[in-house]
């Protein structure tokens, strides 16, 4: 296991201490030497004050040297501007680094694999994110490909990037318009997916969303993103407690991990692999259009 490695990891939490307690142990066993933690404040109730105030006793126990920067909320934000908001404050210490949520527990080999390539696209901006779930059968050989999806169970990026995102998503209209998302999608359904998801986000709808509009973002400004060959996170939130991942039997619920060895063997080129997004679109996105229109996983 890596250790000690030296990329900042920014840290979410809420009013999970169960799952906090989990994912902090790994980050213990990872022992980053920069941790930034952002907690959201409670709802107004008592059992909520107790879960977040129960959330954040967990934090405090962070014992290995380290040095950590809080950003504690006295009230709740929500899902999407107590995310946003906490990203943004992590960029202003930091020109790139890791993000990962309470529910998520990265294998340790998604530290190396996100340094080496936070180091080796920090000049490219044709890159603008590096996720490290792939719920995909094994993609490899190489170690890593190029997909226009940016999934966010455990990721990293640069502050170079992630000045483009916008919660609002103003550009929307304009973009759409042109249709400058077509070349994107192809297919149709899946083209009207997407439009109806960031025309409700434009109307001020699923405020509690915030990745989809990064994921626009990106495209937007012709990023994409980098997926491992094997899945490198597994996410413990698919529960009834969750605020989108309420479905305990999803097929991305818990996904196994594996190893991903250094240093990395790269991809001939940097195209974008249309055979992996292709099945990626088949398997997690067109068949979910109704039964689960908020889908995380992109």
């Amino acid at each position: 296991m890596n250790s000690d490695f030296s990329t900042p990891i920014l840290y979410l939490a809420y009013n999970r201490p169960d799952l906090t307690a989990r994912t902090v142990q790994r980050l213990r066993e990872l022992r980053p030497t920069r941790l930034f933690l952002a907690a959201d404040g409670p709802r107004p109730t008592a059992q909520d004050t107790a879960r977040t105030t129960a959330v954040r006793a967990v934090l405090d126990t962070v014992d290995w040297p380290c040095t950590v920067t809080r950003r504690y909320a006295p009230h709740n934000q929500g899902c999407r501007d107590g995310v946003v908001g906490a990203v943004d404050w992590f960029f202003t210490h930091t020109p790139a680094g890791i993000i990962l949520e309470d529910d998520c527990l990265p294998h340790p080999s998604f530290v190396p694999y996100a340094e080496e390539l936070l180091t080796l696209y920090a000049d490219d901006p044709s890159v603008m994110h590096i996720s490290a779930t792939n719920p995909l059968p094994y993609s490899g050989p190489p170690s890593y490909h190029f997909s226009r999806y940016n999934r966010v169970w455990g990721w990293a990026t640069w502050a170079r990037a992630w000045q483009h995102n916008d919660p609002a998503i103003r550009g929307w209209p304009a973009f759409k318009a042109q249709r400058a998302h077509h070349p994107h999608f192809p297919d149709p359904a899946e083209r009207r997916l997407w439009e109806d998801r960031w025309d409700a986000i434009h109307r001020g709808e699923h405020r509690e969303n915030w990745n989809h509009q990064w994921f626009l973002a990106c495209l937007m400004h012709g990023g994409k993103a980098i997926v491992p060959a094997v899945n490198l996170v597994s996410n413990l939130g698919f529960r009834p407690d969750a605020t989108h991942t309420t479905n305990l039997g999803d097929s991305e619920a818990e996904l196994p991990c594996a190893a991903l060895l250094t240093p990395l063997t790269r991809p001939a080129g940097h195209d974008i692999d249309a055979a992996q997004d292709r099945l990626y679109r088949q398997r997690f996105l067109l068949p979910q259009r109704t039964a689960r229109p908020e889908h995380r996983g992109s």
